[in-house]
């Protein structure tokens, strides 16, 4: 089965199209296929968090809901983990590869159902017990307020609102203080006149710096800083090439600071996370053109057996074959 990630305009292309929207219209062709794709099991369109809070900030009730109606029907509620529980994952698994370290992560599945498998939050629907309805039936009108509720979630909810365990301005933080922290860094490579291997280097410590602060988050009694410097600059680079999304972030980071003229915008951080995790862990990725013209320039759509798009139409040939 194909696994196809779309960033969040993609989405809104598609919802367009189902909707009767004219500017949804070139895309009505492939809108027909993902749907048969889905209905078939041949191609499957999980969610991400970053698709939940891109559509929590639309301001028009019914335009979210027409979103989520798309979003809920081609992905049938499934769901990519939230990134730390990926982060934590791959840095076990590195942590074991390279130190021969016991593992101690709980298994992880990258695809799992819902936004409690997005976000990592246990949310659950009581319904009390009746000895008159026979269980069966109970267990369908559970199933029934569990869609009811992830629709809501995904279409129906405000900040002004209140999801119990989500906090939707986190994130909006977190990408504040990334597009800060930028534009501090180019500001300084800048002024000091940095080379190209010099900023290369500054991709690559911000990447380390990052994976270390996970390390000393998860598993700080068991290693140092200098058991991590041990492995020399080639085995650092291993060391983060063994952890898929943290390598995609650094490579795209690394081209990034090429450009020192390229606008750093509010949104990067939630780009840089979304091309993460679908060049890593989907088949098919479809996202704006100058990120895709970014992975281009990498080897990472061989290193990864991953396909990535801008032309949301060309995924059409894709679906038909069922296969990249």
């Amino acid at each position: 089965m194909l696994t196809v990630y779309l960033d969040q305009m993609k989405w809104i292309d598609l919802a367009r199209a189902y909707h009767g929207d004219p500017r949804g219209e070139p895309f009505k062709d492939v809108l027909e296929l993902a749907i048969h794709a889905v209905k078939n099991d041949l191609a499957r369109f999980p969610l991400a968090t970053m698709h939940y809070m891109e559509t929590w900030k639309k301001r028009d009730e019914g335009s979210r809901y027409r979103l989520a109606e798309v979003m809920a029907m081609l992905s049938r509620f499934e769901t990519m983990a939230g990134a730390k529980d990926i982060f934590k994952l791959e840095v076990d698994l590195a942590l074991h590869d390279f130190f021969g370290l016991r593992r101690q992560a709980e298994e992880t599945r990258i695809f799992g159902r819902g936004v409690a498998h997005a976000f990592g939050k246990h949310l659950e629907i009581q319904l009390p017990d009746h000895p008159e309805i026979p269980s069966f039936i109970q267990e369908r009108i559970r199933f029934s307020l569990w869609r009811l509720k992830e629709f809501w979630v995904i279409g129906g909810y405000r900040p002004t609102k209140s999801i119990p365990a989500i906090d939707p301005q986190a994130y909006t933080g977190y990408s504040r203080d990334f597009q800060d922290a930028e534009q501090e860094l180019v500001r300084v490579m800048k002024d000091t006149g940095a080379t190209a291997s010099e900023r290369q280097n500054v991709a690559l410590i911000r990447s380390l710096t990052e994976i270390w602060q996970l390390i000393q988050e998860f598993r700080s009694n068991e290693i140092d800083f200098e058991m991590l410097v041990s492995l020399g600059a080639l085995g650092l680079k291993e060391f983060l090439r063994s952890m898929p999304s943290r390598f995609v972030s650094y490579e795209l980071q690394r081209l990034r600071y090429e450009d020192m003229n390229l606008p750093r915008k509010d949104g990067d951080l939630i780009d840089l996370a979304a091309l993460s995790f679908g060049i890593a862990y989907c088949d098919v990725v479809v996202t704006e053109r100058q990120w895709q013209h970014l992975v281009k320039r990498t080897k990472l759509e061989e290193l990864y057996g991953t396909v990535v798009l801008s032309d949301l139409r060309e995924l059409s040939p894709i679906l038909v074959r069922g296969s990249i």
